[in-house]
């Protein structure tokens, strides 16, 4: 018997999550996770089978939390110590169960790599929309350019959950 809940008709298997903060770390006082949880949320965005794509909006975190708790596992990259921070500063929540990329790439390693640390050598070299150009197309309201960004970095995460864990139906 296992307490992981299963890919029911009403659950994805897996939901790929990349959150991006409203804030610096500058600005919300440092790096621990009180001042991480004051970065907020400036937009968030998912992908899985069942709903495609999905761009949530900082106000929308109730939402998202609703969408993340449908998912039989969420994928991300630091998801654990970051992304569900930033949320969790907007509103508490039960971590679902969770493949977090940054763990898995970074495991044995002395410190954690970034993103374009572990997908270089996993996936070649191929552009990774970068957080900077998000937040710009944020403070220009440019939506449509942040949903493609965010499209592609989330394409990249299945690309690299699929490479760690072989046999991993693509947002599946």
């Amino acid at each position: 018997m296992t307490d992981r809940p299963s890919a029911g008709p009403d659950r994805v298997r897996h939901l790929y999550l990349e959150v991006i903060p409203e804030r610096t770390a500058a600005e919300a006082g440092g790096f621990g996770k009180a001042a991480t949880r004051r970065r907020g949320v400036a937009v968030a965005a998912t992908f899985d089978a069942h709903s495609g794509f999905r761009m949530f909006r900082g106000d929308e975190c109730a939402c998202l939390v609703v969408h993340l708790q449908r998912a039989a596992q969420v994928v991300g990259y630091n998801c654990v110590g970051f992304d569900y921070e930033l949320i969790h500063g907007r509103i508490p929540f039960k971590r679902p169960e969770t493949i977090d990329l940054m763990q898995v790439a970074s495991q044995g390693l002395a410190r954690p790599l970034s993103l374009m640390q572990a997908v270089r050598p996993a996936l070649g070299d191929i552009p990774v929309p970068s957080v900077d150009a998000i937040w710009e197309a944020v403070a220009g309201r440019q939506w449509r350019e942040v949903g493609i960004q965010l499209r592609e970095r989330l394409r990249i995460f299945a690309l690299l959950h699929a490479h760690h864990f072989p046999g991993t139906p693509m947002a599946g």
